[in-house]
């Protein structure tokens, strides 16, 4: 069996899967404390099976994304090795940044070494500020990552934890590697504490099963190898809608995905069958970062969104409580639909209160009100969702499998998950002029899509025949490489340590999926010579569904 948990901001959802089918599943509402959500959702939907036969636990968590998007992160410095031709204000992160005096090329040469005293007197200031976390970035760490190693251990005794540049992402990009180093040690405390709690309430539930996350790309790793990489599961909630999505209702028409929430609605696009990547990595809050990840959006408008009256109504972006006619204090769509019976949900006699509050407000008759206000959160939703694909059909588009150019984007089909899915999807599916797909166990949908992703990771490889070394960032592997050393050569090395890589953060062999993402070779020159070659490579497991699922 396979238990999938996943914890939004109104409920925690958890599922047990046996193959292709659904043995049980519950849904409740999530509080506060996390540990004690996750739970009684085990004990619920565990109860009167062996939680012995569980084989596999995958979760999905919103906490270091709210940890970012609320700017409750550890308070942590910032390490550049800049070197020269880019501005320290572009750069700069916060007043707890501190810049290097130091150089490698963009071949791994050292140029210029870093004084080991003024790194001495950053640690003394990290000291008197009592900062214990750091990301330490070099412009090229992932050519030569000797000045980013001598950093750390230089100032391993005052720090808690480091995160290092080109231990995050192999990719090129300084100022997205600088930020994903950042946020990786800023959010290390809050999942650290996270993970020992969640395998202590394992421990405690006799569960003996190998316990993963979810990623933002929609694989997993092993919640113990995730502590190193915490930034790896932001927006693991959103990448969960889609693997739902994937495993429930795929087929291969364009499609809307919708996660319609008690706080917020994700929205993706799957095209042919394929969810769409971020090509450069996700943005979030105002950091932009080389995190890998699905192409989702999320808004602050869900079923228990606050709904005001101003001229018009307006829907969220907060969540104040929960619904009017669930005994909460606040206006919700959720109440409106109570109201007009497209649901069942909720007390009707407190759901005929909050419309007879918001009528008021309005001066609108209360079934009038209650329509409006259906129109206003679908209208929210559809006119990010038209937004979505104006940008998409304006530039080249990644899918998990290919780049798609020349093909516009244009969806038939809406499938909707969560809980008012089966109430606000039909509006919504008549504004696209969509074809409505309300799939299966449509209320957990997100637990069955951690459930069955499987696990991913990617690396990369970078080869310089001149110098005579093959390098894999990720991994921190270093071997010989000789002049006739090419690019198949590479490609070879990074299917190598991909399988290693995958294999250790706890991938089932019969569900790795591996293809080269990018191969490239240039020739080196030197006066009228050819000095060597610059090969780079990088390899990714490909997101999807497990088999077990898949086949069954």
């Amino acid at each position: 069996m396979i238990l999938g948990l996943d914890m939004g901001g109104t409920h925690t959802d958890a599922v047990l899967i046996q193959g292709k089918k659904i043995l049980h599943s519950v849904k409740i509402l999530t509080r506060s404390d996390l540990l004690s959500s996750i739970l009684e959702a085990i004990e619920k939907v565990t109860e009167g099976y062996d939680k012995q036969t569980i084989k596999r636990l995958v979760l999905s968590t919103t906490l270091t994304t709210n940890a970012i998007v609320q700017n409750k992160m550890s308070r942590t410095g910032v390490i550049i090795e800049p070197g020269p031709g880019l501005a320290h204000d572009f750069l700069k992160i916060h007043d707890d940044t501190y810049f290097v005096d130091g150089y490698i090329d963009h071949r791994g040469k050292v140029i210029k070494n870093f004084t080991r005293d003024s790194i001495i007197k950053i640690k003394e200031e990290l000291k008197k500020k009592n900062i214990q976390y750091a990301g330490i970035i070099s412009k090229f760490s992932t050519r030569n990552n000797t000045h980013e190693e001598e950093i750390a251990q230089l100032l391993n005794d005052q720090l808690v934890f480091s995160s290092q540049g080109h231990k995050i992402s192999g990719n090129l990009n300084f100022p997205r590697r600088i930020n994903t180093a950042y946020l990786n040690a800023a959010v290390y405390e809050i999942h650290k504490k996270f993970v020992s709690s969640v395998l202590e309430v394992m421990k405690k539930q006799n569960i003996t099963a190998p316990v993963y996350m979810l990623k933002a790309d929609g694989g997993t790793i092993l919640i113990e190898e995730s502590v190193d990489v915490p930034v790896q599961t932001i927006t693991s909630g959103p990448a969960a809608s889609i693997m739902g999505i994937l495993g429930l209702a795929i087929n291969d028409e364009c499609m809307v995905a919708l996660d319609i929430g008690g706080t917020t609605t994700d929205i993706a696009i799957i095209h042919k069958g394929a969810p769409l990547l971020e090509p450069e990595g996700i943005t979030i809050d105002k950091y932009k970062t080389l995190i890998r990840a699905l192409f989702t959006h999320s808004i602050g408008a869900g079923g228990d969104s606050t709904v005001k009256y101003d001229s018009g109504f307006i829907i969220g972006p907060e969540r104040k409580d929960i619904a009017f006619c669930q005994g909460g204090k606040y206006v919700t769509p959720t109440d409106a639909a109570r109201y007009l019976g497209l649901s069942d949900y909720g007390d009707l006699e407190l759901a005929k209160k909050a419309m007879l509050i918001i009528s008021e407000q309005s001066g609108l008759p209360p079934e009038q009100a209650a329509q409006a206000i259906v129109n206003a959160l679908t209208e929210k939703i559809t006119t990010t969702v038209q937004e979505m694909l104006t940008e998409l059909n304006q530039k080249p588009v990644y899918t998990i499998h290919e780049l798609i150019e020349g093909s516009e984007i244009q969806p038939t089909i809406v499938s909707v998950m969560g809980g008012p899915a089966s109430v606000f999807g039909r509006f919504i599916a008549e504004a696209l002029n969509c074809k409505l797909v309300i799939p299966e166990h449509v209320k957990v949908a997100n637990a069955i899509g951690a459930g069955i992703a499987r696990t991913t990771t990617e690396v990369t490889v970078h080869a310089d025949t001149s110098q005579g070394f093959v390098k894999c960032i990720e991994e921190g592997v270093e071997e010989p490489a000789g002049k006739n050393f090419g690019l198949g050569d590479a490609e070879k090395f990074a299917r190598s340590m991909l399988l290693k890589r995958v294999i250790r953060q706890g991938a089932d062999e019969r569900n790795i999926e591996i293809e080269i993402t990018e191969a490239q070779s240039f020739n080196m020159v030197r006066g009228f010579y050819t000095a060597g070659k610059n090969i780079r490579v990088k390899a990714q497991v490909k997101p999807g569904i497990i088999k077990e699922f898949k086949n069954n």
